[in-house]
């Protein structure tokens, strides 16, 4: 029930005594006079704004592949590194401190490079990354005594420059790849789209975002060897002799592969964006391609291609098990070398194969093959009585769902299954000379892609001999499917969880 106010009752009593016809006595009333309190000033309390955080960031150059912003290894190429493309990129530079954050310079170096090979048609069209050229000279000032093929291991580079919008929302990284977006509403998280100032150029666009998981821990194991293979293993030590290598021998039957400490990630393609979140690392890579060597850099430092891939016929596997190949006697790669000179793999001389699909390493036996690719399933691998231990792995951009695979050849013996899930830089197999006879150890590596009802395979390297006209059958890659164009990177192994 409403209360019902004093003023309202006293009216309804006089009322109802008037109604009765009997005129009330007035009352006496005696007003005592009181002191009035003196005003005293309440102020009202001060509205507080406290600051909402912007959404931030880093943009890096995920060279390594692991998703975490931490350091490349490379072997120095002193030549290509020194070649007349990357000798302008530096003078450029030098007189252009400013090109990073302007596009339009960005774009007179490309232009400046372009004339320099109208004028020069030989040159081959080899020239890094202007932010990873940078990095690199500023390694190479600071370890004079480096040598040409030694490694390299240092910090990966920050992408100052790039442009980073949340809607309409843009900022362009700063010089250490920072970027900070104003945050009015205090959301917890957003999407971003990132726009590469170098997309329209292959040899320096960006073409992933390398989406990190978490990191993973592949817990140790053992695996039964027959005495043939474990008798040729001769590298692989005791196990209570190293205790620290990844595989040893555990008894004359049995290797154990120790717990690998590893990093789960996918691709994504740049143009489909990322998502960060408030008060997060948000630690973003970015790749130019998605692979990483098959091998260990502690045992392989200076890979030697024994075949290359022919950019001069098209080869792929049809889903009925056979080849549409167009073998037509002449064979190339990348570089326009070895034209048609099919080298020797008994004798270690270089060559391309006509129309060979991938690339032939010459390796030493027993050494550890490993993932090349962001996480990925096993497959297929062959089995008696193919003569040869041949892998596939396949993985999948996000998105886009647009699928790869990986094969890796003439291996010794498996350490994972099939429909296993593996991850970069996981030891899979031991290399060595399975279904090749007398010829020397090596490991096959290819990559192949869906087309039509067959799958089609691509090289890893973009193809840089200067060519007016395309020829007949041409079948190079106009962009590098390594994670630094046409710098093949070694991952990281067994790194502590970050």
């Amino acid at each position: 029930m409403k209360r019902i106010s004093h003023f309202l009752l006293t009216a309804m009593i006089i009322s109802a005594l008037t109604a009765c016809g009997s005129a009330p006595t007035a009352p006496t009333v005696t007003v005592t006079a009181t002191d009035r309190p003196t005003a005293t000033y309440a102020p009202s309390p001060t509205e507080t704004n406290t600051p909402i955080p912007p959404l931030e960031g880093q943009l890096f150059f995920d060279m390594n592949g692991s998703g975490l912003f931490d350091e490349a290894t490379f072997d120095y190429d002193q030549a290509r590194l020194n070649n007349p493309l990357n000798q302008l990129e530096r003078d450029y530079l030098s007189a252009n401190p400013d090109t990073f954050y302007q596009p339009e310079l960005i774009e007179g170096l490309q232009k400046a490079i372009d004339d320099y090979i109208s004028e020069n048609p030989d040159t081959l069209k080899d020239q890094s990354h202007p932010i990873l050229q940078q990095a690199i000279d500023d390694y190479v000032k600071a370890h004079p005594d480096i040598q040409d093929g030694d490694l390299i291991t240092m910090d990966e580079p920050a992408l100052p420059g790039y442009t980073v919008c949340v809607q309409d929302n843009c900022v362009q990284t700063d010089s250490e790849g920072n970027f900070y977006l104003p945050n009015p509403s205090g959301a917890s998280g957003a999407s971003i789209k990132i726009t590469d100032p170098y997309a329209d150029f292959p040899a320096w666009a960006m073409r992933y975002i390398n989406d990190w998981k978490g990191p993973v821990v592949v817990p140790a194991y053992t695996k039964d060897v027959d005495a043939t293979t474990m008798a040729r293993l001769t590298t692989i030590p005791e196990c209570d002799e190293d205790l620290v290598a990844l595989v040893c021998k555990f008894n004359d039957a049995t290797l154990q592969v120790r717990d690998q400490h590893l990093n789960d990630t996918s691709i994504i393609p740049i143009a489909n964006g990322t998502s960060i979140k408030l008060g997060a690392d948000n630690n973003v890579g970015l790749m130019q391609g998605f692979l990483t060597l098959p091998f260990m850099s502690e045992q392989v430092q200076d890979p030697f291609i024994l075949g290359g891939f022919d950019i001069r016929g098209n080869r792929c596997f049809k889903s009925d098990t056979t080849f549409d190949s167009t073998r037509d006697g002449v064979s190339e790669d990348y570089r326009g070398m070895y034209y048609n000179n099919h080298g020797d793999h008994n004798t270690i001389v270089p060559g391309v194969e006509d129309s060979h699909v991938g690339i032939d390493y010459y390796i030493q036996e027993g050494i550890f093959i490993v993932s090349a690719s962001p996480t990925a399933n096993v497959i297929f691998q062959t089995a008696p009585p193919d003569p040869e231990l041949r892998m596939n792995t396949s993985f999948s951009e996000l998105f886009s769902n647009k699928e790869y695979m990986d094969t890796y050849g003439h291996l010794d013996l498996y350490l994972v299954k099939i429909n296993q899930q593996i991850y970069r830089g996981q030891i899979i197999g031991i290399g060595g000379v399975s279904g090749i006879g007398t010829r020397v150890p090596e490991l096959h590596f290819d990559i192949s892609e869906p087309e039509s009802d067959a799958w089609c395979y691509r090289d890893q390297y973009r193809y840089i001999i200067n060519l007016d006209q395309l020829p007949e059958n041409f079948w190079g890659n106009p962009v590098s499917l390594w994670t630094s164009d046409n710098n093949p990177q070694f991952t990281i192994l067994d790194q502590e969880n970050k």
